[in-house]
């Protein structure tokens, strides 16, 4: 259509009707320039030259925006990589609350049945030496009864 636009430029008004939407083809006509086209033209001409202004700044931003997107990928990623070693070293050097109290019941319920079995223990050696005293002393008995009397003194202890 763009170029059906250029092959009829000598033909008297035939652009401003079958192609009004070209903006270059407001400025040719058969005569070249004239005089009561030329606002037309310089309207043209702005807008032209206005798109092409907006069009730079916004491939410029657009192009910002890409750096600016790959920068922070970039941080993101080392982000993502300092969080991931953190949470791979917090648990060899911190215990979270509800672990520590679970580990210190536990270790408490371990004293508390090690004490008591080392209280059983000792009640059952006491029990032990106190057979064994009493053993002892009803043996340490008869023999002084018998020493009693086989020196004469009767068989009575005093």
């Amino acid at each position: 259509m763009f170029l059906n636009c250029f092959t009829r430029l000598y033909e008297p008004y035939s652009i401003s009707y079958q192609c009004n939407h070209t903006l270059i083809a407001f400025l040719f006509f058969k005569g070249g320039f004239q005089l009561d086209t030329l606002p037309v033209g310089v309207l043209a001409f702005l807008v032209v030259t206005m798109l092409g202004v907006v069009s730079y700044f916004l491939k410029d931003l657009n192009s910002s925006i890409k750096q600016k997107e790959t920068q922070q990928d970039k941080s993101l990623d080392g982000i993502k990589s300092e969080f991931s070693k953190l949470k791979e070293e917090l648990p060899a050097k911190y215990v979270m609350k509800e672990d520590f109290n679970r580990v210190l019941h536990e270790l408490k319920e371990d004293q508390a049945r090690n004490l008591k079995e080392l209280k059983d223990d000792q009640t059952r050696a006491i029990a032990g030496v106190e057979h064994k005293v009493d053993t002892l002393t009803r043996d340490v008995r008869d023999m002084l009864q018998l020493v009693s009397k086989l020196t004469g003194a009767g068989g009575k202890s005093e």
